[in-house]
């Protein structure tokens, strides 16, 4: 087995070849060999069956490792831990004693900074921030226009104007379900306990898709066992969202990934960042373990929806980390 330090050097390399346009997976030589994958699903996935869902993502990693000439092998124990449901009821307050996000979003503090903070980072990356822009036939300057009581109705409108694909129903969701995780304990020990239960201390490849990614990373930042994670996969995350990493504290580099990659579509708005030591900086590091990302930004969903899990886990190179792994 490979030592900590001898995987994060080889990881130099590989990062190198993805900022020239190509990925070289050094992960595969940190085995312990693992035949577990985990998979941890986002939001929007109320009223999904489990068994179909887990499948709808392994075909997509099975096309994936076609293209780039890979097989998936044989008696690989694939694991999705679901929580769509319980996500959603606790949310929106459709269970028992949790009032409904519409009611209580005046009432959470913090809340309407958190809008504000997604505005003027969304702004920002878009090249508007301080600059006069025309929401609504009205030119004023963005940062003001979203500091005021209605944030969320500002953002929404953001949106309709320079990403208009992402309907409002969409962001008002997505805004909900990831403070609800982030800021309510019980929602979010609820929904860790069941990820938890996935994981076991034997080798495991992990990928989390946009919340999922949060998900997994509190888990395995949290997570008292000598859990072993060859590696840790992140596509489609929000952690490089300020708003939602500020939310994460203390942020370290949880000890039991020996290596964690990266990857998004940069037209993926939920995706806005790649998790490099500007958007993601670890608070804390711990002994002996050197807190390294590598980023690949070369995901291009083929489908209008660029946040869709498919289009990232049949994306050849994203596959080819993953499978690599598994068959080292």
């Amino acid at each position: 087995m490979r030592t900590r330090r001898n995987i994060l050097g080889t990881l130099g390399s590989a990062a190198a070849s993805a900022a020239a346009g190509r990925f070289c997976p050094a992960f595969a030589q940190s085995s312990p060999q693992p035949r577990r994958l985990i998979f941890v699903h986002g939001r929007r996935q109320q009223k999904q069956d489990q068994t179909a869902l887990k499948r709808r993502w392994l075909e997509a990693l099975q096309r994936g490792a076609q293209k780039s000439g890979r097989q998936l092998p044989a008696g690989l124990e694939v694991e999705l831990p679901y929580y769509g449901d319980v996500l959603d009821n606790l949310a929106s307050g459709r269970n028992g004693g949790e009032e409904g996000y519409n009611q209580r979003q005046r009432e959470q503090p913090g809340l309407g900074a958190f809008f504000r903070d997604l505005g003027d980072e969304y702004l920002h990356k878009l090249g508007t921030n301080g600059k006069k822009i025309d929401i609504d036939g009205e030119a004023t300057h963005a940062r003001t226009r979203l500091m005021n009581s209605t944030s969320m109705e500002r953002l929404i409108r953001v949106f309709d104007k320079y990403t208009p694909s992402v309907s409002e129903g969409t962001i008002k969701e997505f805004v909900r379900d990831v403070w609800a995780y982030l800021t309510r304990p019980g929602i979010q020990d609820e929904i860790n306990n069941i990820v938890a239960g996935a994981f076991t201390e034997r080798p495991a490849v992990v990928v989390g898709h946009s919340l999922g990614s949060i998900v997994a990373y509190q888990v395995l930042r949290t997570d008292r066992r000598p859990l072993k994670i060859s590696l840790y996969v992140t596509i489609g995350s929000p952690l490089g969202l300020r708003a939602i990493s500020q939310q994460l504290w203390p942020r370290r580099f949880p000890a039991s990934i020996a290596a964690w990659y990266n990857a998004r579509d940069k037209t993926d708005y939920i995706a806005l960042n790649p998790l490099d030591p500007n958007n993601f900086p670890f608070d804390r590091q711990n002994p002996g373990v050197a807190p390294t990302i590598e980023n690949y930004d070369g995901v291009r969903h083929e489908t209008p929806d660029r946040h869709d899990v498919v289009g990232y886990l049949d994306d050849p190179t994203v596959a080819r980390g993953i499978v690599d792994t598994l068959i080292a």
